[in-house]
């Protein structure tokens, strides 16, 4: 200081009539944080030393013969050529909106400007309160930039899709009037969040921005649960080794419990804590709907099943088979348990005694009577040949075949009808009237409904279902038919020439 001192009052003596400063900065007052830019004092008349002041009231000597005294490393100084005192500086994030001037050191004239510095955004730090959440809750995040001229942007990103969520942007200013912008965001993170990179970016200037670390979200859930079979399950009683099982398709943490539980939600009954529950034996009391339910840190979530469990088919029964010349008249019984059921079919098989494979003869149920009893007739068949007859039984849960029966179409021969009765009638072929009554004689046989009762009994897989029905074993004289009961009345019941 005592060696600016003695220059300042050494050229202080030589100084004659001062003139008026003239201030500069080139290339131009809007500059770059970081450029070097020029600083020129002109004087009209001679001038020995020039101050040259700069922000935070730093002030530099530069005197005629020398260069600058006092002004630090950060400077560079040109020294005086003639009557301009030039000095190169380089541009201070803190010099944004101060000013700069030169002035003679006694007497004034001094002249000003004002710099408009552009300085980067150089951070964009995100912070949050937490990670780790249950999908659905909300979490909050700020992101903070570096201070700046002009004020920056952060726009917010999870992975490479832009969060348009509404923020909250606050401003503040240091004491160089640097902008600094918090940006807050709420976000509500849901299960395909989980694993996914949220970050901001901060810029201020065209084509430049700098971007936060990213923050990797954990998100807590547990998704929907499924159960295989898709569909109620229908098992027939007694089948063994029969499952269902659940799981979820996604789930953050794992799953750490299944439950199966039985029956409806007022009344639970626990069943098992696999993802698999197996019936060794399925039971007619098995019918029920099944719950299962999926536990981890998120919560549960529960899957239903209905299992309905029904007796396996009930096999028809052929009660007579009647062959005339090519047709054949087949009474059989069979069960209303599967009234209500969509799949339900009985088809009649039949084929020659030396063929191989049967054919069929499906008829829908409108042919039932009110006993329960079907009537069916099957034409086109060869005359003097051997028949085998038997009726197929199908619903979802299998399959069963009821006895055979066999006749011979024969235009010699009638099958008689054996009994315990006194008296046998037997049909003599010829004529026409003869043969109107041979086939009215077919018609009431193929309507026998046996007057001496015997029991039916069919055991159904699971063992316990069973069906007795009553029929008549003998057709013997009698005034009162009661088979007529069982007789087709509509004229698309059959067709009984």
């Amino acid at each position: 200081m005592h060696l600016i001192g003695f220059v300042i009052l050494k050229y202080a003596l030589l100084i004659w009539k001062c003139g008026d400063a003239s201030f500069s900065i080139k290339p131009s007052t809007n500059v770059v944080v970081n450029q070097t830019v020029t600083l020129q004092c002109l004087f009209k008349s001679g001038q020995m030393a020039v101050l040259f002041n700069f922000p935070g009231r730093i002030s530099c000597a530069v005197a005629f013969g020398s260069c600058a005294r006092g002004c630090g490393n950060s400077l560079s100084f040109e020294c005086p050529n003639n009557r301009t005192y030039i000095v190169n500086v380089t541009v201070l994030p803190s010099w944004h909106n101060t000013t700069f001037s030169c002035e003679h050191p006694f007497e004034g004239g001094k002249s000003e400007m004002t710099l408009n510095v552009t300085v980067p955004v150089t951070s964009a730090i995100i912070s949050t309160n937490q990670t780790s959440l249950h999908s659905g809750k909300i979490m909050y995040l700020t992101c903070q930039t570096s201070y700046c001229h002009p004020p920056a942007t952060v726009t917010w990103y999870n992975d490479n899709i832009e969060i348009l969520d509404n923020t909250i942007v606050t401003i503040d200013k240091n004491p160089y009037f640097l902008s600094r912008m918090t940006s807050k965001i709420q976000y509500t993170v849901m299960p395909q969040d989980n694993g996914k990179n949220i970050y901001c970016i901060a810029s201020n200037i065209l084509g430049e921005r700098v971007v936060s670390d990213k923050i990797t979200l954990d998100v807590r859930y547990i998704s929907d649960v499924y159960i295989i079979p898709s569909r109620n399950l229908h098992v027939v009683a007694g089948t063994k080794q029969v499952w269902i099982h659940c799981y979820t398709e996604n789930a953050n943490p794992e799953v750490i419990e299944y439950i199966w539980f039985k029956g409806n939600s007022s009344n639970l009954t626990v069943l098992s804590h696999s993802q698999t529950f197996v019936f060794k034996t399925v039971d007619i009391q098995d019918s029920s709907q099944y719950t299962c339910r999926a536990t981890n840190v998120a919560g549960t979530s529960t899957g239903t099943i209905q299992v309905i469990v029904q007796y396996s088919p009930m096999a028809a029964q052929i009660i007579e088979v009647v062959c005339q010349d090519t047709r054949a008249f087949i009474l059989w019984t069979s069960s209303n348990a599967y009234s209500n059921d969509d799949t339900y079919k009985e088809i009649l098989q039949y084929k020659r005694s030396n063929d191989l494979l049967y054919k069929t003869l499906e008829k829908p149920n409108w042919n039932r009577t009110n006993n329960n009893i079907k009537l069916i007739e099957v034409t086109d068949l060869k005359p003097n040949t051997g028949y085998l007859f038997s009726v197929l039984t199908l619903t979802r849960l299998g399959e069963a075949y009821s006895n055979i029966k066999t006749c011979i179409t024969d235009t010699e021969t009638i099958e008689k009808i054996r009994g315990d009765c006194n008296t046998q009638i037997a049909f003599a072929i010829g004529g026409l009237l003869c043969a109107f009554v041979l086939i009215g004689g077919f018609i009431v046989t193929g309507a026998i409904y046996y007057r001496k009762a015997k029991p039916r009994k069919q055991t159904v897989a699971a063992g316990s279902h069973k069906i007795t029905e009553t029929y008549e074993d003998q057709l013997c004289e009698s005034k009162d038919h009661h088979y007529d009961g069982i007789l087709p009345t509509s004229s698309t019941a059959g067709r009984l020439a």
